[in-house]
Order: structure tokens, then sequence, then C-alpha cells
């Protein structure tokens, strides 16, 4: 110990190594059982952390299966090169054709009267400021300021500069020393057609002031729905089945046969990860709670009725039974005598194409008539939320366990400060002995030097 390295010089008895054994010993008797305790605590809240995990995993797939989103997934078959079909969640499930598709078109004109150079004088002189005019639709006409030096580049970038999003320009090669206007509409359908005007010669010198200028006309999209003439200004139709976008993509003249169903993989995948969270949480549990003495495994929530109660509870109400005598079983979920949860695919997808909404209500529960009646994911979820919520039982227990290791880090402090102390003392009182007996040994040696010398004069 320090502050007492020559302990034991005076008795050869006193010395700091017996102090170490008696603290030793101390230690053995009241630290060592706290440490264990300390280590058993500390254990217990990382095995806790884990636990926390497992059942916030289970809860979120129990979550999704409570609520009515995952049945209401939708699955488009039918879609192809020239029509695709989106159906947005609750879309309506139905079947339909569509056929003799047209699809919406642009206004498109160029000028026949080709220019030999981009970047020569277009409108030869003289000729002064002018305008032209490009009308889409009932648009406003937009004016694009021209005079005898305008080159076919700048009157493009001119156009594009001022039409925005109406009405895009280009050039075309169509020759070695040939070069096209080219002018479209940036939107389809027929109120995209293009109207022009000129205060100058520069259309006629185009060869853009006649209709034979015009490469395509614009044009709404049509097509047969279910034999059905339909038409709309665009190919991006959303109000002819709620919740289905069809984006019309080429002309076609067969049918394409759309089928829009209920999701069942989305479905039936979130089961499986169910069953594989309600399995992964039941084993750690049971792992956590064991005590197999012929094994020699013990598990660190071993005789906690708390932890073992959760695998209990779940279990009541996955094997629970409603008011018309269902469960579970009747759609492939089961549950074995080691506690084992099994998915059977096949028998859920037979439940689910024969009867969907008995198998959605028996799930995520059913609201009629002001009555709201749970499904048994409802009341799943609801009993995961007894646990989990701020404030539950499981934030409860936690707690407890903080407070249990806090508790014997503080007594462990105070056991050690305790020992401190007592052999502080001690090794004063050894020190003071010390001296004592190496006096009385110095006494005794002078005291046998005279009795020997004494002895000797005798003889």
């Amino acid at each position: 110990m320090a502050g007492i390295s020559s302990l034991g010089v005076g008795s050869g008895v006193l010395t700091s190594d017996v102090i170490d054994k008696l603290r030793a010993g101390n230690e053995a008797q009241v630290i060592k059982p706290l440490d264990t305790k300390i280590e058993t605590a500390s254990l217990k809240l990382k095995s806790f952390d884990f636990l926390n995990t497992l059942m916030d995993t289970f809860q979120k797939s129990v979550s999704k299966l409570s609520s009515d989103t995952v049945f209401l997934g939708r699955s488009v078959s039918g879609s192809n090169d020239a029509v695709t079909v989106s159906a947005s969640a609750g879309a309506d499930v139905q079947s339909f054709s569509l056929s003799n598709v047209v699809t919406a078109k642009g206004d498109i004109w160029h000028s026949p009267i080709a220019a030999t150079s981009k970047t020569t004088a277009l409108v030869p002189a003289p000729v002064g400021a002018n305008q032209l005019s490009i009308g889409i639709g009932t648009n406003t006409p937009i004016l694009i300021d021209y005079s005898n030096t305008t080159t076919l580049e700048e009157l493009a970038a001119a156009i594009n500069n001022t039409a925005g999003t109406q009405v895009t320009a280009s050039i075309l090669q169509t020759g070695a020393s040939s070069y096209e206007l080219v002018v479209k509409s940036d939107g389809v359908g027929a109120n995209q057609n293009i109207t022009f005007g000129d205060s100058g010669t520069l259309l006629t010198t185009l060869g853009m002031d006649t209709i034979a200028a015009k490469m395509q006309p614009a044009g709404d999209a049509s097509f047969d729905y279910n034999g059905i003439a339909i038409t709309r200004p665009t190919n991006e139709i959303t109000d002819l089945v709620n919740g289905v976008t069809v984006s019309l993509k080429q002309d076609q003249t067969t049918s394409s046969n759309i089928s829009i169903t209920q999701n069942k993989t989305e479905i039936s995948t979130e089961m499986s990860l169910m069953v594989q969270s309600y399995n992964t949480l039941v084993s750690n549990i049971g792992d956590m709670t064991v005590y197999d003495k012929a094994a020699g495994k013990v598990g660190v929530f071993n005789g906690d009725n708390y932890i073992k109660s959760i695998t209990r509870e779940l279990n009541r109400v996955m094997t629970s039974v409603d008011s018309s005598g269902k469960s579970l079983v009747d759609y492939g979920i089961d549950i074995d005598r080691n506690g084992v949860m099994s998915f059977d695919s096949a028998t859920f997808d037979a439940k689910m194409t024969q009867d969907p909404t008995s198998l959605q209500k028996f799930f995520s529960g059913s609201y009629a008539n002001g009555v709201d009646t749970p499904g048994i994911f409802d009341t799943l979820y609801d009993k995961m939320k007894s646990y989990t919520s701020s404030n539950k039982s499981l934030d409860t227990y936690q707690a407890n366990l903080n407070k249990t290791l806090d508790k014997l880090n503080k007594d462990r402090a105070t056991m050690t400060a305790k020992l401190d102390t007592r052999y502080e003392i001690m090794t004063k009182q050894f020190s003071a002995y010390d001296a004592i007996i190496s006096k009385i040994n110095s006494q005794f040696s002078s005291l046998k030097q005279m009795i020997d010398a004494q002895a000797a004069a005798n003889k």
C-alpha cells in the first residue's frame, strides 16, 4: 500500500503484504458480490435494449397489417409499348380494353424554302424592322422582331427566348447547304394548333405562308374504352378510371387488355415479414429467460415473469378466434408446440382470391353503421403499444433496471470508500505498532548485550 513501503522493518510481521491480504479478503466479501451484481445488471440493460429493438420491429410489421393501406395496393397487367397503365392505392379493381389508339399530337411546321446558310440574312434588303407573330390555340400571339440582317440561327433563338413553353424552334439540315426552320408546339391536343402572322416578307421567304408548310397537324387523342369511343386533349389520362393513369405512347389498332387487381404479393410479403419478426422476437425472449440445468443454460432474465409474459400475451392474441369463428390458422398462419410461427402462402393466397373483403376485415377491422370492429392486427397492435408506447410497461421496466444499476454502483462506491478509510487507519496503526516493536526489539538487544557481557565476566 502507498506510504508504508517500510512497514514491517521493525517487527517483521506487520507488513504491507499483510494489509493487502486483509483488504483482498474484505473485497471478496463485500466488493466482488457487488461487481457480480453490477455485471448482471449491465448485461440485463444491454439485453433489454436488444429486446426493445425486436419489439419495435415486430410492432412495425403489425402496424402495416392493421392498416388498410397495405390492402389498397394495386397490380396492373396488360401494359405494352403503345399503352401503359398505372394504378394508385385504392384504385377500382377491374379489367378493361383499350383499342384503336391515336395519340394526341402537337402542331409541327417547317420552312419548305430552305436557307443556304444558318448565318446569312434571310430577308433581302431593303427591309426595315418587322414582326413575326406566332399564335398557339387561343393564347395571345408571341411577337418576334426581325430585320433584313436576321439570320436563320438568330430567328430560331429569338423564337425560343420569347415563346417560353409554348413552342420550340430548331434548325434541320436537309442537305450540304440546305437548312430548314422547324417550329413545333410544346403541348399536344387540338388546341395546340399554330398560326403565323407577318408584317413583312419573312414567311414568304421561308415558304411558311401556306398550309403546305405544316408537317403534322395538332390533334386530340382518341381510343376505344371497352368499345366506347373516347377523346382527350392529352396522352396522360387520369379521369377515365378512378385512381388510374393511362399513358398513350404510340398509335395502335390492336387491343390492350388491362387488368387492375389487388396487390397480393405486397400483402403476402408483409405477412412473411411479420412472421419472421415474431419468430425472432419470441426466440430471443426464450434465450433470455431459459433455465436448462442439464445443458448449463441460464438466460439473463431467467425467473423474470414480466419478460416471459410477453410471449404468453402475444400468443394469446395470435391464437384468438373472432365472433365468426375465424382465426389466423384459417389464413395459413400457425404456431407450433415450440412457439414457432409458420406461414402457408398458398393457403393465404387462396383465401385472398376467394374473399379479399373478409380477409381485410379480419386483419384490419371494419367500420359500418357507426360501429368500429377491430381486426386481429388492430388488437395485436394495441397490445404492442401497451408495451412500447412512451411511459408504458417497457419504459417502466427499463427505468427500474437503470435504478438498480445506479444503486449498485453507488453501493460499490460507498463500500470502497469505507474500505479505503478502514485500511488507511489500519496502516497508520500498523506503522505505530511497528515503531513500538522496533523500539522494544532495540531495548531488548541492548539488555541482551549487557547480560551476555556480565555472564562472560563471571566466568
